[in-house]
């Protein structure tokens, strides 16, 4: 599997598609990320989650405290960038039980809900340039990658952790080619390759052939 010529195939083909949901991105991150915003930054932020999916089977409550802790969380911090692998789990993290406490997300048995991916499209909110998007097409995709390309798949009881570490060893193989491409098109470099491997996920599961 030719990682780069599958960049290459997103980016010429595909990407067109998704251009006004990076600009939807842009906007939101923009009013997000200023705290002197005029307007309404909870509903600005609600409606960016509900574009993503993330507010399935919540009720009005819990997608408002979802909005008010992220917004919260954001507002605490004082750096704008990840450090490290490290700090990146750490955030995650943190932010994984902020959401969780505060929004009550437990199953009808009352055990924890298993909101990584929300979390991690929260989180990518407050870190636009660091923070991976964990999604079940772009796990999959990942995956096939490694095994054809003969990647160890790190054992970790977080899947956030595993995610992470594969996605940043096939990305280092391409980043110079996503950057390029990112620069030109005003996109985080992050969601075009979070993008592509989505793509490859669900085009892969419509039986389709993809390099």
């Amino acid at each position: 599997m030719n990682v780069a010529e599958g960049i290459k195939r997103f980016c010429e083909t595909e990407w067109p598609k998704h251009v006004a949901e990076n600009e939807s991105d842009i906007a939101t991150i923009k009013a997000f990320h200023n705290r002197q915003f005029d307007g309404d930054r909870l509903a600005l932020l609600g409606e960016w989650l509900r574009s993503y999916q993330v507010f399935q089977g919540l009720d009005g409550r819990q997608r408002k405290a979802l909005a008010r802790n992220l917004v919260y969380f954001y507002d605490s911090k004082r750096r704008n960038r990840i450090r490290s692998t490290a700090h990146l789990l750490s955030e995650f993290h943190e932010l994984e039980s902020s959401l969780r406490e505060g929004a009550m997300l437990v199953t009808k048995r009352g055990l924890p809900r298993k909101i990584e991916s929300l979390a991690s499209k929260a989180l990518w909110c407050c870190y636009p340039f660091d923070v991976p998007i964990l999604d079940s097409f772009a796990e999959n995709a990942l995956r096939v990658i490694a095994r054809s390309l003969g990647l160890s798949i790190g054992a970790s009881d977080s899947r956030y952790e595993q995610f992470v570490g594969l996605w940043f060893k096939l990305y280092e193989t391409v980043q110079p080619q996503i950057i390029e491409f990112a620069m030109s098109n005003s996109a985080y470099p992050i969601r075009v390759f979070d993008r592509y491997l989505w793509w490859l996920g669900r085009t892969s599961y419509d039986g389709l052939v993809v390099v």
